[in-house]
């Protein structure tokens, strides 16, 4: 080969291999450091980013009522840009780390059931008796993750504005699978006539609230509050008087309650999911976990 064929050849290689290198700084630069509370609100910001680096706090099969994090585990975020958080008390612990940690001024902090509640769909579409201040579960009802979504678009956009177009295109796509996920949903469950349960928890109450499921009783508010003989007594009546089946629980939860009050009614413990679980191919996105716990509700409202 001549010699002046060879140093092109070379000098080919070394300008194609620089311009990909560039283009895949480029889109490293792009991407911003974001982290969520929950497992859910992570791959809700994935289907908008189109980041696969986006990181959630709680680990999964822990309840987020009773997390008491490490401090270190907020440490490796140090150019973190975004902490999106569900709000309520449902992970205040993410402000309390912050709190004993010092980060860089343009930190932005998202408080996702504040900025519904503020949000011109609350005041139009919302009551406090539909949904209460009060119930931080708003990302187990499809509809309100619409809302979720734009608001998360528009702090993408904020903070990466070059990357607008294409933060719109996912937000557009990912709504219309939501939207998919609302038929299915009305269409699985207004096959049932009667659709009571009794709920260990009540993290589904905005679900029920959509889909016109009734929430009997809910046997603890309060994850950490022990129930008394009363309390007991009078779940248990209500169940006897409707004939319930089946008590719905989280796998997140120690059921000791409800282990009892199923014995009492001859009813089977049965199992939904307001977090799931990214190792588990069921349910290990934000539309898969509620397909999983659709068809659970299934199954309940059959076994009639």
């Amino acid at each position: 080969m001549p010699r002046l064929v060879y140093l092109l050849i070379i000098l080919n290689f070394i300008l194609l291999t620089t311009c990909s290198q560039e283009k895949n700084i480029s889109k490293t630069n792009n991407k911003i450091q974001i982290i969520t509370s929950l497992f859910p609100v992570s791959d809700i910001v994935k289907n908008i980013s189109g980041q696969q680096n986006v990181d959630f706090i709680l680990p999964p099969g822990v309840s987020p009522h009773d997390f008491e994090p490490n401090p270190n585990q907020l440490k490796k975020y140090a150019n973190v840009k975004l902490i999106i958080l569900i709000g309520g008390d449902i992970d205040e612990w993410v402000l309390k780390l912050l709190s004993n940690l010092k980060y860089k001024n343009d930190l932005r902090i998202i408080n996702l059931h504040s900025s519904i509640i503020k949000s011109n769909y609350y005041k139009i579409h919302l009551t406090k008796e539909y949904h209460p201040h009060d119930d931080p579960h708003i990302w187990l009802d499809p509809i309100l993750v619409q809302e979720m979504v734009k608001i998360i678009t528009k702090e993408l956009i904020l903070l990466n504005p070059k990357e607008k177009s294409r933060y719109n295109q996912n937000r557009d796509k990912y709504l219309k699978q939501l939207n998919e996920l609302n038929t299915k949903i009305i269409d699985t469950l207004s096959h049932f006539k009667k659709k009571d349960y009794i709920s260990y928890h009540g993290a589904f109450d905005y679900f029920s609230r959509r889909y016109g499921l009734n929430t009997l009783i809910v046997i603890k508010r309060s994850v950490n509050k022990e129930l008394s003989v009363i309390e007991m007594k009078k779940i248990i009546h209500t169940g006897k008087k409707n004939k319930i089946q089946y008590i719905v629980t989280e796998p997140q939860l120690n059921p000791k309650e409800a282990l009892v009050i199923a014995e009492e009614l001859d009813a089977k413990i049965i199992t939904i999911d307001p977090i799931g679980d990214p190792r588990d191919p069921s349910k290990n996105t934000y539309i898969r976990l509620m397909e999983y716990n659709l068809n659970i509700f299934k199954k309940i409202f059959e076994g009639r």
